[in-house]
């Protein structure tokens, strides 16, 4: 799998997490992600548009995650963003 894949796919697992949480806007999630882009970017990044990795510690910090989180294709690191699932360490 690509390493944009796993970002955006991590970058939907983070925007459902926030929308659940009831931060359900491109425009909120960006604001409670640290402002780094706005909502239209946000809305691309989630669809196909290409997500550096700049943005990717963005998220990892604004939402706890350990460093590299967004790059990680497999379950080894868990966060709220998980859902509360627990993995095998």
């Amino acid at each position: 799998m690509s390493r944009q894949l796993v970002r955006r796919a991590r970058l939907q697992r983070v925007l459902h997490y926030l929308t659940a949480s009831g931060i359900d806007t491109y425009d909120a999630q960006a604001r409670h992600l640290g402002n780094a882009i706005g909502g239209h970017r946000l809305e691309a990044m989630a669809t196909g548009s290409y997500i550096n990795t700049w943005f990717a510690r963005c998220v990892e910090h604004s939402m706890g995650l350990t460093r590299g989180w967004m790059d990680q294709p497999d379950d080894e690191v868990t966060c709220a963003a998980d859902d509360g699932d627990e993995t095998a360490a």
